[in-house]
């Protein structure tokens, strides 16, 4: 079944989840779909506004564009050297396929690409690899934004200085 057809037998059940979503994207579709015939309700009914029995508050950890990259950029050439070609490797090797969900995420993808000579340099690898997850953190941060009454803390190597910044924001 396409996602045309998908979107379609959606829209009959569950027209308000449908409209939120890109009617090409069948993964969401077919969630929908699936919550449907498995409880007969609509997935949209689970997101009803029900007032939470509890006070919470958003708190989002923030950090310098600068500083965030160097990390994703760390963490990058960091799982290259500890092993991220090797690990997919053996995937492939085990049966796996790479169209799993699991495995269609960054990381995996830029390693299957070099693996199978779509990327053909250690350097491009990297870059690859940097590029993806600074978008991916800059799409993060796109969504946590439209939490408006979040508490954007900025992010530091002492845990106890963020811990103690939480605890005045709860207790003001």
């Amino acid at each position: 079944m396409d996602s045309a057809a998908l979107y379609r037998e959606l829209v009959s059940v569950d027209p308000g989840f449908a409209e939120t979503l890109d009617s090409t994207k069948s993964q969401r579709l077919v969630r929908g779909l699936s919550v449907f015939r498995g409880t007969g309700r609509p997935i949209s009914s689970f997101f009803a506004s029900v007032a939470p029995a509890f006070q919470y508050e958003v708190v989002v950890l923030g950090m310098t564009r600068e500083a965030l990259y160097e990390r994703i950029n760390s963490r990058a050439r960091a799982m290259i050297d500890a092993g991220l070609l090797e690990e997919a490797a053996g995937l492939l090797e085990s049966g796996f396929d790479r169209s799993l969900s699991p495995l269609k995420t960054i990381g995996y993808t830029e390693a299957f690409d070099f693996l199978e000579g779509r990327i053909v340099s250690r350097e491009t690898l990297e870059h690859l690899l940097m590029r993806n997850t600074r978008r991916y953190a800059k799409r993060q941060m796109t969504w946590l934004r439209r939490y408006g009454e979040a508490a954007i803390l900025e992010y530091t190597a002492s845990s106890s200085s963020l811990v103690d910044a939480i605890m005045r924001r709860m207790n003001s």
